[in-house]
């Protein structure tokens, strides 16, 4: 019998220095039946040249060259559409795969049917190795667990593309948004949370996910552009919040999942690094448009625990870095939450 074969799609954006490590840990894959699908977004250092050593010798391997740089939504998507075999899985460009990644993970495919399996990953840089928080409780298991919203939730903050094997038949016609360039594989992955009948977790570590500061840090992201990080972070939500319409079951919980994920995970550290900026003009604009943002939320989605953690049990600390002016935007903020809030429970409550 044969085994499916899977096609690994690497965006490739001027990562020499990366590169021949990250297409060595995927051509010396154990699972052999794979189509590595790279695709160079208009490189303009030598990982174009470095991809071509890889192809020369490694037949399995495909070289997409894009026009102009599109961004790794784009050569995503032009990944997706080229890709041949019946799993798919993301690999970035400056990121590692364990040796049995792709056969761990097709053995639970093929004794669970599974539509979706999670590999736990390490992020790693010069410094160490470290196993992210949602995986602590699972370093001893042997085999593949189901995954449940209602039983391990805090697998469903891994909304990360990359390191997941997923059926094609799940994301038919499916696409990352090429308008959106932050967190912009967020709502991807809560469609395939969604519509997955079998979710699964491979029992071992599976992909090596590289931080490098100056483009992982949120720290350092949101004093450059908070406006846009905000922007690109409110476009990411309403398309993933808009995948929850058409479910009807075990939505409840997800939705809660990923609203406390992308007010917690990501519009905390920029809101908090746009403050350390001390610029007023950057507070008072960061201010407005949550405002703004949160006066157009159904009072459902503020309801949500993470918008009281972030904006409320810190009021004190924020304060402290803003003038008369965006003091009062922040009080206009909170009430702007509190008046939802109260909004919501007001529904809630038997006519």
């Amino acid at each position: 019998m044969n085994e499916p074969m899977v096609s690994i799609i690497v965006p490739i954006y001027n990562v020499e220095e990366y590169l021949e490590e990250t297409l060595k840990s995927i051509v010396e894959q154990t699972y052999t039946n794979i189509e590595i699908i790279l695709v160079n977004d208009a490189s303009t250092d030598k990982s174009l040249q470095i991809a071509l050593q890889f192809a020369t010798v490694n037949p399995s391997i495909r070289i997409i060259n894009q026009p102009f740089n599109k961004g790794v939504s784009a050569a995503r998507n032009t990944g997706l559409d080229l890709a041949n075999g019946a799993y798919i899985m993301f690999v970035d460009s400056d990121d590692l795969l364990s040796k049995n990644a792709i056969k761990n993970m097709m053995e639970i495919v093929s004794k669970q049917n599974a539509d979706l399996v999670l590999g736990m990953y390490k992020s790693f840089n010069e410094k160490g190795s470290t196993l992210p928080n949602i995986f602590q409780n699972y370093t001893d298991i042997t085999e593949g667990i189901r995954v449940f919203d209602y039983i391990n939730p805090e697998l469903f903050w891994n909304v990360n593309s990359w390191g997941k094997l997923i059926k094609k038949e799940l994301i038919e016609n499916l696409y990352f948004p090429e308008d959106i360039n932050y967190i912009e594989d967020q709502p991807f992955s809560m469609y395939t949370y969604l519509h997955a009948n079998n979710i699964y977790l491979a029992p071992s570590i599976t992909y090596f996910y590289r931080t490098r500061e100056q483009y992982d840090s949120l720290s350092l992201i949101a004093p450059k552009r908070p406006i846009s990080s905000l922007n690109n972070i409110f476009a990411s939500f309403k398309l993933g919040m808009s995948y929850f319409d058409s479910v009807n079951e075990n939505k409840n919980i997800l939705q809660e999942i990923y609203i406390s994920r992308v007010v917690n995970g990501s519009i905390k550290y920029i809101f908090e690094g746009a403050l350390q900026t001390k610029d007023s003009l950057i507070h008072k604009n960061v201010l407005e448009l949550l405002i703004n943002w949160i006066r157009i939320l159904d009072p459902k989605i503020v309801s949500n625990e993470s918008f009281r953690k972030v904006f409320v049990e810190s009021v004190n600390q924020y304060l402290s870095f803003l003038d008369n002016t965006s003091a009062k935007l922040y009080i206009e903020l909170l009430k702007e939450i509190k008046f939802k809030i109260k909004a919501y429970f007001e529904q809630k409550m038997p006519r």
